[in-house]
């Protein structure tokens, strides 16, 4: 019998290897993937891309062998796990073998969605998600002479192709099927300035666009493609890359016991609802802390909190994690990006808050009662870690203040005071 089986490998499997071992020095730890990378980080694939970042940048940990060597770790990449009987404790691969676990970590990650239409098979159209994905977006872009490219999918990936094909000079367009950009992550009078940045950068977008399919033109020049919106809109490119989303990798476990939503549901111990079975990052709903329920948050630093905790646990720990909010983040075009909270769930009653210091813009979401719900920062990235903090801090207590230092590190990278005072709980009387 295996003692500890992590299926995937990647932030969270990572993770949960070390805090395994770090309790349990001899125990044996069997990593199975269907991948042949050490873990890899998503949101550098772009990085990759435009060459701030080699091929090795892509791993943060380091090569296979070296976390093999040094948390003693029996990889088996390259084995897909098809399906996991947990009632048997048993793990069932692709080829019909069947390993038998004592405690065993679900880590699968996310996968990029990409819609049902027609064309999604065409060799110049691509998502942008793993190591391999970007090797082809990169040799498209350095061996083909690309004259247009379509982003489909206003997202934190999609921009980041958007701003490829801006360092490239090949002309753009932005398109989604929300009403404005980051439809998940901005306020609207947000996106709307953002918006008005790209076009002066020479980016044409077009939103309320759902995808229908794409066309190759028999008469149109060798690898011009046609993306037609389901409005009739039609929108040619050389290039198209969908950037809509991800979905959570959980095939494993359908038609089992174990309980799923838009992923493998946990509890704050990162236990599954079947003893011995935990799940972590991409693939999981967790604890979320400002709706108070489970919920799917695909973000790097998430995973690798998840994966400690439940490898703690797998090893006879009781931790707990509890510290997780909706956040994005993002660097682009020369603009810092930041939204934390629900954006999206406006209620009556709700009221706006906005400042604006240069090129500093915030906007704030607070219910009737004066609850800090959501909020949208364009520069401060500097200090952002202190206003996400905070954010959370406010969430879990009442009467939070801000610290003197946290004060004094926000009026230096130029926020207003009245939001200073505002963040820190104080009264506030502006518009």
């Amino acid at each position: 019998m295996v003692h500890y089986a992590i299926v995937g490998f990647g932030n969270a499997g990572y993770h949960a290897a070390r805090a395994i071992r770090a309790r349990d020095p001899q125990g044996e730890i069997h990593i199975l993937s269907d991948q042949t990378f050490p873990p890899a980080n998503p949101m550098l694939t772009t990085y990759y891309v435009k060459g701030a970042l080699d091929w090795p940048g892509l791993f943060p940990y380091g090569s296979l062998e070296e976390l093999s060597r040094s948390m003693k770790l029996h990889l088996h990449m390259g084995r897909r796990v098809r399906r996991v009987h947990p009632v048997q404790r048993e793990l069932e691969l692709a080829g019909g073998e069947r390993i038998e676990y004592g405690q065993c970590l679900i880590c699968t990650g996310a996968s990029a969605f990409l819609p049902p239409a027609e064309g999604m098979d065409l060799a110049n159209v691509c998502c942008v998600r793993a190591p391999q994905d970007a090797r082809r977006l990169k040799n498209a872009l350095e061996t083909q002479r690309l004259r247009s490219i379509l982003v489909v999918g206003a997202s934190m990936v999609g921009i980041k192709v958007v701003e490829l094909a801006d360092q490239y000079g090949i002309a753009c367009t932005l398109a989604d099927g929300a009403p404005h950009l980051f439809a998940l992550a901005a306020f609207q009078d947000t996106a709307e300035r953002i918006e008005r940045y790209l076009k002066s950068r020479g980016i044409s977008l077009a939103f309320s666009a759902m995808l229908d399919k794409i066309v190759q033109s028999p008469k149109a020049p060798s690898g011009v493609l046609t993306a037609i919106m389901k409005d009739g809109r039609q929108l040619p490119a050389d290039l198209i890359v969908v950037c809509i989303g991800a979905r959570a990798n959980m095939e494993l476990v359908r038609g089992t016991p174990v309980v799923t939503g838009r992923g493998i549901l946990v509890d704050r111990g990162m236990r599954t609802n079947v003893p011995g079975l935990y799940a972590a990052g991409d693939c999981c709903e967790g604890y979320e802390l400002q709706s108070k329920e489970q919920r799917n948050i695909g973000l790097w630093a998430n995973a690798g909190y998840q994966g400690r905790t439940a490898g703690a646990n797998m090893a006879g720990a009781d931790e707990s994690f509890d510290y997780t909010i909706l956040h994005n983040i993002s660097h682009f075009m020369g603009i810092d990006f930041l939204g934390m909270g629900d954006i999206v769930h406006p209620q009556p009653g709700d009221r706006y808050r906005r400042w604006q210091r240069g090129t500093l813009y915030i906007q704030a979401m607070e219910g009737a009662d004066g609850t800090l719900k959501g909020l949208n920062l364009l520069g401060g990235a500097a200090v952002s870690g202190i206003v996400k903090n905070h954010f959370m801090k406010r969430l879990s207590a009442e009467n939070v203040q801000l610290d003197a230092l946290s004060r004094c590190q926000l009026k230096n990278a130029g926020f207003p005071q009245n939001f200073i005072d505002y963040l820190g709980g104080m009264v506030y009387d502006g518009a």
